[in-house]
């Protein structure tokens, strides 16, 4: 939303999951409620992995594979 932008890491997350193709699948029009429900559920159940793109200013090969299965868990969940 124009008056709530995301914190830098939360970009990286949305970015991510968008450019590595983990939002295909994803029907145009419940797009924004995935990825909305995407950055929560990464701050909510992995917030290590906010603190270590906060930390390190990039996504590591170990926070990729990390970002990867945290992805993949929330799909697994998205309805």
């Amino acid at each position: 939303d124009q008056y709530k932008p995301y914190s830098m890491a939360n970009q990286v997350v949305s970015i991510f999951a968008g450019v590595k193709g983990y939002m295909d699948d994803i029907p145009v029009a419940d797009a924004k409620r995935f990825e909305l429900g995407l950055v929560g559920f990464i701050e909510e159940k992995h917030s290590n992995l906010i603190d270590a793109i906060n930390k390190d200013k990039k996504v590591t090969d170990e926070t990729d594979k990390a970002l990867r299965a945290a992805i993949e868990e929330f799909k697994g969940l998205f309805s």
